[in-house]
């Protein structure tokens, strides 16, 4: 499907040819694997030095990750973006995972509250764990989870 071609997906025509596929994710394996093999002590001499000025093939990087080589070969254009920080983890779980309970606490007649030493905590908990973004979601549930559970069962 990637490559541009005519499927059919529950009986609709869809022609992926001018369709536009960004695949994102947290490779932090990738980054790491890269950092084990530069790392060193001193200056790089030589044929080393060489090697940390030269172009970074992410596709091999990918590949020797794991990633399905089939995937990898599809795949045009790579780019890699800076790790998210603790005040990135942060921002994400106050502007998109907390208002997305908040309209469930609304549904039920309930003001969310999250002290902001939690949401500090659940930040530092996904920057460690290095789960990214997508750890927000749950470790906030798992925050939320008895009270969401008692609240429900009141009603």
């Amino acid at each position: 499907m990637i490559e541009g071609c005519k499927i059919d997906h529950h009986g609709r025509k869809i022609d992926t040819s001018k369709m536009l596929f960004l695949l994102a994710g947290n490779f932090s394996e990738v980054r790491d694997a890269r950092t084990k093999r530069d790392s060193q002590m001193g200056f790089p001499t030589g044929a080393k030095a060489q090697e940390q000025t030269k172009y970074i093939d992410y596709h091999t990087e990918l590949d020797n990750a794991g990633m399905v080589s089939q995937l990898v070969g599809r795949i045009g254009t790579v780019g890699e973006l800076a790790p998210l920080t603790e005040q990135d983890l942060e921002n994400i779980l106050v502007q998109n995972a907390i208002p997305e309970y908040e309209k469930t606490w609304q549904f039920l007649n309930r003001e969310l509250f999250i002290p902001p030493s939690v949401k500090k905590r659940i930040a530092k908990t996904c920057f460690e764990r290095r789960t990214g973004g997508r750890g927000i979601a749950s470790e906030l549930a798992k925050y939320l989870e008895k009270e969401l559970f008692d609240m429900e069962l009141k009603l």
